[in-house]
């Protein structure tokens, strides 16, 4: 019997899941929002251009890789 509700809450979890990776997508992929958080980025520190989104996108390609291996 509780596999068969966990299959359930999996299954009622679902849209939600579906959401959040749909918004996760849209946000990743805008270009406004990007510009936005380097603008940010640069009042914030005053000159923002060593602070460069890509390399934060890097940055968390290098800490998953590390999680992959074991670190």
């Amino acid at each position: 019997m509780a596999p068969m509700r966990i299959c359930e809450q999996l299954a009622a979890s679902q849209p939600s899941i579906t959401s959040v990776k749909q918004a996760y997508r849209e946000v990743a992929s805008s270009r406004r929002l990007r510009k936005f958080l380097e603008l940010v980025l640069a009042l914030a520190r005053g000159n923002g251009s060593e602070y460069r989104l890509p390399s934060l996108n890097r940055l968390a390609d290098t800490k998953s890789s590390a999680a992959n291996v074991g670190w």
